[in-house]
């Protein structure tokens, strides 16, 4: 589960290391193109990983544990990681002199491409949107599964958090993900809603002194 969210933050560490340090890349190439396959494998003839493991063609977005059909349904709750993590892949591969670094740094491009068109589809709620019309009443989603869009995260339900979650990590990627048509929507709440979670902390630690 979330391969790609937590192999995306090492590959992107090995990949600026492999910039300024080929030698160490080179070194420990074998035990750094596992983690690029596991999640961002683009070969169909590779044995012992599947093609691009979390990604669905159809829909374009990532699913946190798999495209395999799971008994309760499929979901992703962290966009701007996944993004992250095929980003990793274009960085990891535009830092390497290799046969396949530019294949890899294709592929990654692509993956990226595909989920940033999936976000501002899915998670980024406009307020002319043409896929929410019942009624949504925030701009970000939490949460997208195959039969549910949730405003809540897998830990917790401040609205803080939920936009946080979707926006981290900021990374030279995060400038074609975060679009300014909705950011100058979202910005106003997203700033009130940690305002509010600043008043409720500063009131907890008062209580707490004077209790």
């Amino acid at each position: 589960n979330n391969h790609h969210v937590q192999y995306g933050y090492l590959l992107y560490a090995v990949a600026v290391v492999a910039k300024f340090n080929p030698s160490w890349e080179r070194h420990w190439r074998w035990r750094i193109l596992p983690l690029a396959r596991d999640y961002g494998n683009p070969s169909q003839l590779d044995p012992s990983f599947p093609t691009a493991r979390h990604k669905d063609w159809f829909l374009g977005l990532s699913w946190d544990g798999g495209i395999s059909p799971m008994l309760t349904t499929r979901a992703q709750a962290s966009s701007g990681e996944a993004v992250n993590s095929y980003y990793a892949l274009y960085a990891y591969g535009s830092s390497i002199d290799a046969p396949y670094a530019k294949s890899l740094q294709d592929f990654g491009r692509l993956l990226a491409a595909m989920e940033i068109h999936s976000i501002n589809s899915l998670w980024h709620v406009r307020e002319e949107s043409q896929v929410f019309q019942h009624g949504f009443r925030h701009h970000i989603v939490g949460i997208v599964s195959e039969n549910s869009l949730r405003y809540q995260t897998p830990t917790g339900e401040e609205a803080y958090s939920i936009s946080g979650l979707q926006l981290v990590p900021f990374m030279p990627i995060t400038e074609a993900s975060l679009e300014s048509d909705w950011v100058a929507e979202h910005l106003p709440a997203y700033r009130a809603q940690c305002d509010r979670s600043e008043e409720r902390r500063v009131g907890k630690e008062c209580r707490s002194r004077w209790s």
